[in-house]
């Protein structure tokens, strides 16, 4: 069994071989997360409504994961690692585990979001956990970002490419280089938990929630040198 899980990276066997995963098993696991990752086939999800539990055969929920792909992209999920043959995916390598040969397969999804981009496309929506998530599964395919924020919300996207270069990540802190020529949104693909902050240029800014789990700023155009920064003292500051 544990053969057959490692080679699947089962969280958290990612950690052994210090593989990023999106899922695991996880105490703490934010709520907005887990109703993605329940969408997305995971059983470890601590609510939601669980692709895993539904009692179809597993070639459906194969098939259901693969209509979903939308959300793996956002998600930033750039490898899959699946026991079914998944169609339409480039196929990166096939191994064989156990005894038994199981063959395992391991795609590539070339459309997964970097670590740091700017949004080219948003649609704005009051901050409500249900709300966002019922926006979200609506923005099937549209390529664009769900921002949370009041109606004032200090985000605009003008439609001008825009670099985000990342210099530096760490676990507890990601610095980015940005140069737009018009103000935007930058969005960081990490989960948004409490005692995250972000500076631009050493000056606190706001964190918007972006795609119900992430996080994200407006930008001014220029160049400006943007921080996120975690501490467990932020939580309480």
């Amino acid at each position: 069994t544990f053969r057959f899980q490692a080679e699947l990276l089962t969280p958290n066997l990612n950690l052994l071989y210090r593989v990023p995963s999106l899922d695991g098993y996880e105490n703490l696991m934010p709520r907005r997360l887990a109703r993605l990752l329940a969408l997305l086939g995971s059983d470890r999800a601590t609510v939601g409504e669980k692709l895993a539990g539904l009692d179809i055969q597993p070639e459906q929920k194969a098939n259901i994961f693969m209509q979903r792909k939308y959300l793996l992209d956002l998600l930033g999920v750039r490898y899959v690692i699946s026991v079914f043959a998944l169609e339409g995916w480039p196929l990166l390598t096939e191994i064989k585990a156990t005894r038994h040969q199981i063959p395992i397969y391991v795609y590539e999804n070339p459309g997964a979001k970097p670590l740091a981009y700017f949004s080219k496309g948003m649609e704005i929506v009051q901050p409500n956990e249900a709300r966002a998530l019922e926006k979200l599964l609506d923005m099937a395919g549209s390529g664009a970002d769900l921002v949370e924020c009041q109606s004032d919300c200090p985000v605009s996207y003008q439609g001008v490419d825009a670099e985000a270069r990342v210099l530096t990540q760490q676990n507890n802190q990601v610095a980015i280089q940005t140069k737009a020529e018009t103000a935007g949104l930058l969005v960081l693909t990490q989960i948004f938990l409490p005692g995250w902050r972000v500076t631009i240029d050493g000056q606190r800014a706001e964190i918007l929630h972006v795609n119900t789990v992430f996080m994200g700023v407006a930008v001014l155009s220029g160049e400006h040198l943007v921080v996120f920064d975690y501490r467990y003292r932020n939580m309480i500051e």
